[in-house]
């Protein structure tokens, strides 16, 4: 047997109404039951069973307004003699009844009736008969008398009959017929009660109940005056288990679907059984029970309650309803009321069959559970929260009553001090407790494990939004902060042991309660923790930031709470040395410019690693840390090695950028010797390269590059400094050069160059650049911003104009103006680019006196013989002009005398054939003076002579195809009209050939 503690019943309640029930019979008025035998419910009607074999059902009206303590009745006969039991089969609505015929008083039978789905009225049969057979035979040796137990399962599959000897007949198959009407089976099985417990003495057999297994087999409870036997039925009885009561037996009851059942022991002992039989729980009844019966999560018990001397007539009987779930131990109704001798659970509620003294008439009392509200608040005005969510869940009422009264129930532990349990009570109320109002109430507490607590719970409620994961950041910041704190001393130790309030509980391990947190919501949550850790780290929480970032694993965040917030640069390289590259690109990228400071040696190396490690194809990974080192020239110089191919646009430029700014600060370190020296002095608004290298502080290198790097950076200073300043300035400009060569093939490049050489103020190299990119008038604008370039060996001005002048015809205006606006002595190069433009015809004269007259300084002999031989250019048009105008005139005179010829004079044409279809001339034709005659739908519309207006026109006009459907049909008439079509289709081809010429 299963041991379990005894639950004391300390506490009472009214949760039932006690109502005296009306029954009524449509038509006849009120009705008395005399002799009721036995009663049964389900949740359309209540039976009663009276001795004389009559069957009433007790059912509620359907009407609206009607009374719930009135119920109506329908009766019918279904023993001649007597009636003995009644079982409500449900689950095959059927009722079955055992009873005596009027055959013999030893003969019981089971009548079977199958219930019909209306009632009332008395036109409608409630019961129709199914059949009627045998409890058992005289022959089988059963005595009426004999028998002590009889039930039947809800399915009337199953019937078990215990006899007064220890005995069990299983019936199977036998009260129903099968749904299609064929013969089925029927078995009787004998069980000896005895030899199942082996031998040992059991007593009388009280009371049978079968129930359903979890396997899908029956099963049957067999209670005895000393023993409880729990049997499985099929294919044979089997003992699944037997516990020994220890003390008498009194009364039991099933408590549901599940197959647990009660029985109740004397000495007021109520013991729970589960279908396995064992005992699950004990309660404390209320004395000797006659009867009792189970509602929902209640069990409802009879006591009988007669004072000695008192005469029968007076007995009462003390019904309890206790509760049996488990952790509830009350009693939710007590009061006396006159003899019970059954309980039935039927139309919802709890019947109370009862007599009145020595009267034989039935007096039923309904015991009506009060409604939900009304429960739960006795239970929450009594401040047993516990059990009025427990009821609320039981009756399966909606979430948000049961969060409410979770709501009810943690505002009442927080204001007693409790704060453990209330913030538990505040995560389980749910959507019915505001979050800013739970966190308003635990945020002034000074320990923040309760304010933790409800977030995360929010959290995982998926309620939370990106401020609740800051609040709740916060709290694990001032939790970190408290355990991170300094040991309390031992009076502080001993004031914080005085103090009883919750609120000073230890400091929970808050490594451990990151870890949980970052676990389950590091990543769905990585917004609202990024945005709480800004607001840590504004806040001073650096240490709790750095902390969170390392256990999230968040290294760009940890790198730069290292170098913002504790300017912590070696253990910043240290850990980059161990992270991925990138995560060190990352952190280069974004503090590059602080680390070189620091060290400069170790930043190379790790750009160094990072360039190998990136696949070929990608291209070089320079370009991206050229931005973050700008303003640091000596670090971009050894970054960008000789051996640094410029794959790039933005290589190239700050390579350029930096070998320009190299020369210029050499030529101005040679004092302008030269005339490209002073004017690279003189550069427009460029930041001094001394000042801002000045300004870097010293640098040390720990590592093989970083020595590297010395090396390289001392030896260039040492040979800058013992070398002749020109000779470097030069080897410089040779390295400008072979960039330039080398990378300016594209059009990017070319600008980029040019751009550079003009803030620079490198004129070579920006000439370079304009010619390669089409700009000619460039170098003029260049050399005329400054007079000396003219005559410098470094431009040659009439060859740039000789070179480039095909390409762009203005370039010598520009070349003359620059020559003649010059205020220095250009006399030769203007006798000469004057000679150019005259031989080889490059500007009109006007052109060239428009620009001479800008100077009126000009000396005449520095145009003399450009003006010279133009005159005498002009002279030779003149007279070739002269000379044109006789012979037109010569010409005119000649034409006169032909028209005035042909005016006056005849010309015989014998042609009778066209000229051009070769066709028979046809009235009217046409005649032209050159001898040709046509039809008139031969020649074209301008009138002309088809055969010599070709000619004249040079083949123009008259040598284009005919086009268009008049043209298709022209050519096939000339074809069938011609002497030889032969001759004539090759005349087509020809006229064809000239055209497509």
């Amino acid at each position: 047997m299963h041991s379990s503690a005894i639950m004391e019943t300390t506490r009472r309640f009214h949760f039932f109404d006690k109502h005296l029930v009306n029954v009524i019979q449509p038509g006849h008025g009120s009705l008395n039951f005399e002799t009721v035998v036995d009663a049964a419910g389900d949740d359309a009607y209540l039976w009663i069973l009276e001795s004389s074999g009559r069957v009433s059902a007790l059912y509620r009206s359907d009407g609206t307004g009607a009374s719930r303590d009135t119920l109506l009745c329908q009766s019918l006969k279904a023993f001649e003699f007597e009636g003995l039991r009644i079982f409500s089969c449900w689950d095959a609505s059927a009722v079955i009844i055992v009873g005596k015929d009027e055959e013999s008083d030893l003969m019981l039978k089971f009548n079977t009736y199958k219930v019909s789905p209306q009632h009332g009225g008395d036109n409608v049969e409630l019961l129709h008969f199914v059949q009627s057979v045998p409890l058992f035979l005289p022959s089988h040796g059963f005595d009426l008398d004999h028998i002590q137990a009889i039930t039947v399962s809800t399915c009337t599959n199953m019937a078990v009959v215990a006899t007064d000897n220890g005995s069990l007949y299983v019936y199977y198959n036998y009260l129903s017929p099968t749904p299609d009407g064929t013969s089925s089976s029927h078995t009787l099985i004998p069980v000896s009660v005895s030899e199942l417990a082996g031998g040992r003495h059991v007593g009388v057999i009280r009371s049978l109940h079968i129930h359903n297994l979890s396997s899908g087999n029956f099963g049957l409870t067999v209670c005895c005056d000393e023993v409880v036997l729990t049997l499985s039925l099929l294919p044979v009885p089997e003992l699944a288990d037997l516990h020994l009561i220890e003390s008498s037996f009194e009364s039991s009851c099933d408590l549901g679907k599940g197959g647990h059942f009660a029985v109740s022991k004397s000495g007021g002992m109520l013991d729970i059984y589960n279908a396995e039989g064992s005992i699950i729980s004990r309660l404390k009844g209320e004395g000797q029970c006659t009867s009792m019966c189970a509602y929902k999560g209640y069990i409802a018990t009879a006591s009988v309650d007669c004072k000695a001397g008192l005469d029968a007539s007076f007995a009462t009987t003390l019904v309890a309803v206790h509760s049996r779930i488990p952790g509830m131990d009350f009693i939710a109704y007590s009061q006396h009321i006159p003899v019970v001798f059954k309980f039935e659970v039927a139309l919802g509620s709890i019947y109370v069959l009862a007599r009145s003294g020595t009267s034989s008439s039935l007096i039923l009392f309904e015991l009506r559970e009060k409604g939900i509200h009304d429960r739960l608040q006795m239970l929450i005005r009594k401040r047993l929260f516990e059990w009025a969510i427990a009821t609320a869940t039981l009756e399966n009422r909606p979430l948000s009553e049961c969060e409410e009264i979770h709501k009810i129930h943690a505002n009442w532990l927080y204001d007693k001090g409790r704060y453990e349990a209330a913030v538990e009570a505040y995560c389980r109320a749910g959507s019915a407790v505001e979050p800013a109002f739970v966190i308003a109430r635990f945020t002034p507490l000074n320990s923040k494990l309760y304010l933790y607590k409800y977030l995360i719970n929010l959290h995982r409620r998926r309620k939370a939004t990106s401020i609740h994961t800051i609040v709740l950041m916060r709290a694990l910041q001032s939790l970190f902060e408290d355990s991170s704190s300094s040991i309390p001393t031992r009076e502080d130790s001993e004031e914080q042991h005085e103090d009883k309030s919750e609120d000073t509980t230890d400091v929970p391990d808050c490594q451990e309660l990151m870890s949980v947190f970052l676990e389950e919501f590091g990543e769905s949550e990585k917004d609202g923790i990024r945005e709480a850790l800004y607001d840590c780290r504004s806040s001073g929480g650096s240490d709790f930031a750095r902390a969170i970032a390392l256990a999230q694993h968040n290294h760009d965040e940890y790198i730069d709470i290292l170098v913002e917030d504790f300017h912590d640069y070696g253990a910043t390289l240290k850990y980059m040395e161990s992270s991925s590259s990138q995560v060190t690109c990352n952190a280069i990228l974004r503090h590059g410019r602080r680390l070189v400071r620091h060290n400069p040696g170790a930043i190379l190396h790790f750009i160094r690693k990072i360039s190998e490690s990136m696949p070929k194809h990608h291209g070089s990974v320079l370009e991206a840390f050229v931005p973050v080192f700008c303003m640091e020239d000596r670090f971009l110089i050894d970054m960008l090695g000789a051996d640094i191919p410029n794959t790039s646009l933005m290589i190239f430029s700050t390579r350029l950028h930096l070998i320009l700014e190299q020369y210029a600060a050499q030529l101005r370190r040679n004092g302008g010797s030269t005339n490209e020296q002073q004017t690279a002095g003189s550069i427009i608004s460029v930041e001094n390269p001394d000042i801002r290298r000045s300004s870097v502080p010293s640098l040390s290198f720990d590592t093989s590059d970083v020595n590297s790097v010395q090396t390289s950076l001392s030896s260039s200073t040492h040979q800058s400094t013992s070398e002749d300043g020109t000779v470097f300035a030069e080897a410089l400009e040779d390295q400008m050069w072979k960039l330039l060569n080398n990378n300016t093939q594209l059009a990017e490049y070319q600008l980029i160059a040019l751009l550079l050489c003009l803030v620079y103020n490198y004129q070579r190299g920006a000439n370079a650049m304009a010619i390669k990119m089409g700009y000619y008038h460039l170098p003029l604008v260049l050399a005329g911003m400054r007079d000396n370039d003219i005559h410098s060996n470094k431009f040659d001005l009439l060859n740039h104009a000789l070179s480039y002048g095909y390409n762009e015809p203005t370039l010598w205006v520009g070349t003359l103006s620059l020559l003649v606006s010059s205020t220095n002595d250009t006399s030769d190069l203007l006798r000469i680019a004057l000679q150019h433009i005259h031989t080889h015809k490059l500007l009109s004269f006007p052109s060239v006196l428009s620009i001479i007259q800008r100077n009126s300084a000009l000396k005449f002999g520095d145009v003399k013989d450009y003006l010279r031989r133009e005159f005498r250019k002009i002279d030779d048009l003149l007279r070739e002009c002269e000379r044109d105008i006789a012979q037109d005139k010569v010409d005119c005179n000649q034409m006169n005398r032909d028209l005035q010829r042909l005016q006056h004079s005849y010309v015989v044409i014998n042609n009778t054939n066209c000229s051009r279809c070769e066709l028979c001339l046809e009235m009217p034709s046409l005649h032209f003076y050159c001898q040709h005659s046509f039809h008139t739908y031969c020649i074209g519309s301008d009138g002309l002579c088809p055969k010599c207006a070709p000619i004249a026109n040079e083949g123009v006009d008259g040598l284009e195809p005919q086009k268009g459907s008049e043209h298709h049909d022209n050519f096939f008439k000339f074809l069938s009209g011609a002497t030889d079509p032969f001759v004539y289709m090759t005349q087509q081809l020809e006229w064809f050939a000239f055209s497509q010429l």
